[in-house]
């Protein structure tokens, strides 16, 4: 694979619909500020988000955004790490992954 080369269209429809055979719904865009004011559709005001490491997140802004706190969610991440007590920190963290958003890069599907 070369992932240096944007894939054709058409292999971007058949990757939609094999997702849409696993019962995954996949949403193309054109650009990275519109998958960010995608994204930002997604999730409504008052929801806890956590992310994962994503370098997709990162590219398209949304990690800046959420530090931003422009948004009317609750961060979980940043609560997490403003947590200096490690036992704490623990349990921040796993509240975290029961977030009502969820937000990281595709690891396998």
């Amino acid at each position: 694979m070369q992932y240096d080369i944007l894939a054709t269209k058409e292999a971007v429809a058949r990757t939609t619909e094999a997702l849409a055979g696993r019962g995954i719904a996949a949403m193309t865009v054109e650009n990275r500020a519109e998958a960010l004011e995608h994204t930002k559709t997604l999730i409504p005001p008052g929801a806890s988000v956590m992310n994962g490491s994503s370098r997709t997140l990162e590219e398209i802004g949304f990690v800046e955004h959420l530090k931003s706190g422009a948004h009317g969610w609750k961060n979980l991440h940043e609560e997490i790490l403003m947590e200096k007590d490690p036992a704490k920190q623990t349990i921040l963290r796993k509240h975290a992954v029961l977030s009502d958003y969820y937000l990281g890069s595709v690891h396998a599907v």
